[in-house]
């Protein structure tokens, strides 16, 4: 493949993010998998753009930025129970800050909503719970079975608030403003598939009668690196406590599944 000089990458790399959606107990292994925080190539990036659809806080967008080769410290943490990867996902987020807390901390924070799924004729799920506002189901449940599912990005948003940091949690996010984030040292949650693939997604009424994109297979991670240079992304899948490395391109495809859903935490 050839390569890209900084100009090209530029360019690629900005219209990249003008294709996302528009509007919106410590379990933690040794440090095995953890990369310390570095800096290298380093590119100018315009900024500006609008804040994420139901932004829960000023975006960290400025008139200018840089992005930095970086990768930010942060413990293997693995998801304790089936369905809690968005708590796993923002306890890494947060120990990477400095702040340790438990999975069941940040559940109690979120709440639970465990009422019972209701199918259609088909048997697909008709109406449930709100994920925009608690997690939906059984944490221990199975999303296949339709007895738990997750939870999105304002419970998310507010149990890192709670736990005394800044965080802003939205849909419609770009590419650039997340890379932006972890380019200056802050992790940021990611709803993504368990395949990393793109993948369509149904849609459920909530009780309240907002309707609520899903996916079988719906799942959090924690963004935790940038390489500018070769143009990849680092991940902590939770459910392995593995860190995972992505092109950006591959990147911005799967992360689209969820209208580029996502939390940074500072």
């Amino acid at each position: 493949m050839r390569t890209m000089s900084r100009r090209q990458f530029l360019a690629a790399a900005l219209a990249s993010a003008a294709t996302g959606s528009a509007p919106l107990l410590l379990k933690v292994r040794p440090a095995s998998a953890v990369i310390a925080a570095q800096a290298t190539t380093s590119i100018a990036v315009p900024t500006g753009t609008a804040a994420p659809q139901g932004a829960s806080s000023a975006t960290l967008e400025a008139p200018s930025a840089v992005l930095r080769t970086n990768y930010i410290s942060t413990p293997a943490v693995i998801q304790q129970y089936s369905l809690d990867c968005e708590a796993a996902a923002l306890q890494a987020a947060l120990a990477a800050r400095g702040t340790s807390v438990t999975q069941d901390w940040i559940l109690a924070q979120i709440g639970a909503d465990t009422r019972a799924a209701v199918r259609d004729a088909s048997g697909a799920i008709a109406a449930w719970g709100d994920p925009y506002q608690t997690f939906v189901g059984d944490v221990r449940g199975s999303e296949v079975n339709g007895t738990g599912y997750g939870v999105y990005y304002g419970p998310i948003a507010a149990a890192a608030q709670a736990a005394g940091h800044d965080a802003t949690g939205g849909v419609g996010w770009t590419a650039a403003a997340v890379y932006q984030a972890v380019s200056a040292g802050y992790p940021v949650v990611i709803w993504t598939d368990t395949t990393y693939t793109a993948v369509p997604t149904r849609a459920w009424t909530a009780w309240d009668g907002r309707k609520v994109p899903y996916a079988v297979g719906e799942h959090a991670v924690t963004l935790t690196g940038l390489d500018v240079e070769h143009q990849r992304v680092q991940l902590l899948d939770v459910e392995t406590g593995q860190l995972r490395t992505f092109s950006m391109d591959r990147f911005t495809s799967f992360w689209s599944s969820f209208d580029n859903m996502a939390v940074v935490v500072r």
